[in-house]
């Protein structure tokens, strides 16, 4: 609407379907393509760009020079996580990421290994889970029953963080942040509320919906664009559950 165009809608279930999906988009002429959270072939990719429709990936980290990748810094956000639970004073750590999407998790999992092996810390409990409340909580149970305790978790999503949350402080009569900090990432609804008063982490949506936009009117419009990728720093919301 933005751009004064009708949107299409597809979704895609299975990532390995993409492409078969976008080839049925290219059947409708449609003027431009944004893929949200998934990565295009760059066979697929070459396609499109044959049929001059210009394609923008949303929030995954893609390297392909035929497409435009806008993007949260996934990495330096992990990067960030683990600065800023070492200067609240926490030394052993966990890491509560997602199988469901799978790319965003070990990439913010790589930018926080990177920052703890800077500061000579080679341990990091690791839990890759469904995205639900449910696992949230049986990771946090898989990491409580090591030997090591743990003062730092860091969650690749709001949602494992708030089961985890509930399941430290009902099954194990632990508190948050006392006994453990808790780290999230999204800032859903549910973080800003007073059971959880979650601290996490931001994304700049607004200005990466900005970026896809601009692009896309740029190339609707005749305008000479490059392709690449566009990176946005997130930021720290601070709430109760890191001190």
């Amino acid at each position: 609407q933005k751009l004064a165009r009708e949107p299409l809608y597809f979704v895609c279930s299975e990532e390995k379907n993409l492409d078969e999906i976008i080839s049925q988009v290219l059947q409708y002429r449609v003027d431009g393509i944004i893929v949200l959270s998934a990565t295009v072939s760059s066979q697929m990719a070459a396609e499109c760009e044959k049929t001059q429709i210009p394609v923008v990936v949303f929030n995954k980290y893609t390297v392909n020079n035929n497409i435009m990748t806008v993007c949260s810094d996934n990495v330096r956000a992990g990067w960030m996580a683990a600065n800023y639970l070492y200067e609240k004073g926490c030394r052993k750590y966990a890491f509560i990421g997602s199988d469901t999407f799978l790319g965003t998790s070990k990439d913010r999992l790589r930018g926080f290994k990177d920052a703890l092996y800077e500061k000579g810390i080679e341990k990091c409990e690791v839990q890759m889970i469904p995205y639900t409340y449910e696992a949230g909580g049986q990771a946090i149970r898989e990491i409580l029953s090591k030997e090591r305790k743990t003062d730092a978790v860091f969650c690749a999503g709001d949602m494992l963080a708030l089961g985890a949350m509930d399941t430290i402080r009902y099954e194990y009569g632990l508190k948050i942040p006392e006994d453990i900090a808790i780290l999230g990432f999204d800032n859903i609804d549910a973080a800003s509320w007073p059971p959880y008063s979650l601290t996490t982490f931001e994304q700049q949506i607004d200005g990466m919906l900005d970026t896809t936009f601009n692009y896309l009117s740029k190339k609707l419009n005749g305008e000479t664009v490059s392709e690449g990728i566009e990176l946005f720093e997130c930021k720290i919301v601070e709430r109760n559950t890191v001190s």
